[in-house]
């Protein structure tokens, strides 16, 4: 099974498999944002397992979210969430609770959705993340409000 919050959209998953989320809607409607200074940080993690060590071990996010895709493979830290959700709707959890909210991702859709909700994103770029796909990534992202980093 995999997630999406695009109804009627075409997907790399059979559309059989897919199973539609509307975090936008219900899930973020009412939540009133703390102004309490709390700070925490998520890491969305990508498919390559010792790129995402790298920087987990340069970020320390308090929280670490595996790729959907891949098998829980977060054992190596102890901020790994192991969870159902989709990050969108993992995320939506921790608005009432932090002020600011620090998302880092390699490349993930989900991370561009998230500018909307008013946290900080940051798509992280690092030697082997090079080319064409990366370069389109990267622009989308800064139209989406995402800020790149190096790690």
């Amino acid at each position: 099974k995999s997630c999406s919050i695009f109804p009627g959209i075409r997907n790399i998953v059979d559309s059989n498999r897919i199973h539609y989320v509307d975090p936008f809607g219900t899930l973020f409607s009412g939540i009133a944002r703390p102004v309490n200074g709390k700070k925490t940080t998520v890491f969305i993690g990508g498919r390559d397992l010792e790129t995402t060590k790298n920087i987990i071990r340069t970020l320390q996010p308090n929280y670490y979210l595996p790729h959907p895709m891949d098998p829980k493979v977060g054992s190596f830290y102890s901020g790994t969430v192991n969870t159902d959700l989709i990050a969108e709707e993992f995320i939506a959890g921790l608005l009432p609770d932090y002020e600011v909210i620090d998302v880092y991702s390699i490349a993930s859709s989900a991370a561009f959705n998230l500018g909307l909700l008013g946290v900080n994103v940051f798509l992280v770029i690092n030697n082997i993340s090079n080319g064409p796909l990366v370069d389109e990534i990267k622009t989308i992202g800064c139209a989406m409000g995402c800020r790149v980093i190096s790690a």
